[in-house]
C-alpha cells in the first residue's frame, strides 16, 4: 500500500467514527426523551451488556473470522415471497416497454448524508437514460430548486421485494442485497 493509501485509510477511518458518532448522538437523543435525567443509560454501556448479537446477514457471505459465542447470524430472516406489485408502479414500468427500469435503493443512512451536488449529478445521469428509474428518496428532503427528470419517478417508500422479486428487465442501484437475491435464486 502506498502512501496515498494509507492516508484514504485514515481518513475512511475517521469518517466511520464521525457516522458512528452521529448515529449514536440519534440513538442518544431518543433515551434522553424516554427516560428520567438520574436512570438514563449510556448507549456505549447497553451495546457493552449486550448477552446476544443478531447479525442479520449470512455466514457464508462474511469473512472467515472468529466470533464471540454470543453472536448468531440470521441471515434471511426478512426474506418472503413476492406479491403483485401495486398499480402505480406497473403503469410507470410499462411506459417504459422493454427499456425496463432502474431502481434505486440507498439506504436511510446514505440518504440523509447525500450532498445537494450528488443528488444533481444522479437526477442529471437518470435523465439521459432510456429506462424508467424509481428512486427511494424522502421527498421532504429534495432540494426544491432541483427539478426531476422526466423519466424519474421518486417515493417515500417502496415495495422492493416485490419490484425485484418479478421478471422485469430493469437494474437495481444499491448496496447489501446478497441475502435476499440468495433467497430467490436470481442475480442482479
Amino acid at each position: 500500500m502506498d502512501f496515498w493509501g494509507r492516508v484514504k485509510n485514515f481518513l475512511m477511518f475517521i469518517d466511520f467514527f464521525v457516522k458512528q458518532w452521529q448515529l449514536h448522538s440519534t440513538y442518544e437523543d431518543i433515551i434522553k426523551e424516554h427516560f428520567q435525567e438520574g436512570s438514563r443509560p449510556v448507549l456505549s454501556h447497553l451495546l457493552r451488556k449486550a448477552e446476544l448479537w443478531f447479525v442479520n446477514s449470512d455466514f457464508a457471505f462474511e469473512f472467515a473470522r472468529p466470533l464471540l459465542p454470543n453472536t448468531v447470524y440470521i441471515g434471511g430472516l426478512m426474506a418472503k415471497p413476492t406479491k403483485p406489485v401495486p398499480q402505480e408502479f406497473e403503469t410507470f414500468i410499462a411506459k417504459f416497454g422493454d427499456s425496463g427500469f432502474v431502481l434505486v435503493v440507498l439506504g436511510s443512512m446514505v440518504d440523509s448524508f447525500q450532498s445537494q451536488n450528488v443528488l444533481k449529478e444522479m437526477n442529471s445521469a437518470f435523465a439521459h437514460l432510456p429506462h424508467g428509474v424509481i428512486w427511494k428518496y424522502k421527498s421532504s428532503h429534495w432540494p426544491k430548486d432541483i427539478k426531476l427528470s422526466a423519466n424519474v419517478k421518486m417515493v417515500d417508500w417502496l415495495p422492493q421485494n416485490d419490484l425485484l422479486g418479478k421478471d422485469y428487465p430493469g437494474v437495481l442501484l444499491s448496496f447489501n442485497l446478497r441475502v435476499s437475491q440468495a433467497h430467490r435464486g436470481s442475480d442482479l
